[in-house]
């Protein structure tokens, strides 16, 4: 676990926790990011949209797809990202219980990431109540 500060895209203090574990070339993340309130009370449309650009920021890669999703009833976004230098990535955003989600893998090639080892790994993601640390 790593854990860490950031700004978000309102200028206020971001509270991040990080989990990855690799197996081979691919990587499996987690993480969980505690905005302000006043951020995450805005359209999650716009937060989702947020994370898209946010990542392709951050890999300077290019967006391959994008799809609307639900956990049970939790609105969610999957992205498949090509980074600039990394292979590919996909994650699934969601915002619940005043946080941010982000599900993630990462491997070599496209196809990496749908295989019976990827599926299982983002079907094993559970969302849970917990308590916030930013008010």
């Amino acid at each position: 676990r790593k854990a860490f500060q950031d700004v978000g895209p309102d200028d206020k203090p971001v509270h991040i926790s990080l989990y990855r574990g690799t197996v081979g070339k691919t990587s499996y993340i987690v993480s969980v990011s505690e905005f302000s309130k006043s951020y995450l009370s805005q359209p999650v449309k716009l937060i989702f949209d947020n994370a898209r650009d946010g990542s392709l920021k951050r890999s300077g890669g290019t967006l391959v797809s994008e799809k609307d999703i639900k956990f049970n009833t939790i609105p969610g976004r999957e992205i498949v990202v090509k980074a600039k230098e990394a292979g590919y990535v996909k994650a699934r955003v969601y915002v619940y219980n005043l946080r941010q989600y982000s599900v993630m893998m990462a491997g070599e090639k496209e196809s990496d990431l749908d295989t019976k080892e990827a599926q299982l790994f983002f079907d094993s993601f559970e969302l849970k109540p917990l308590k916030r640390t930013i008010k």
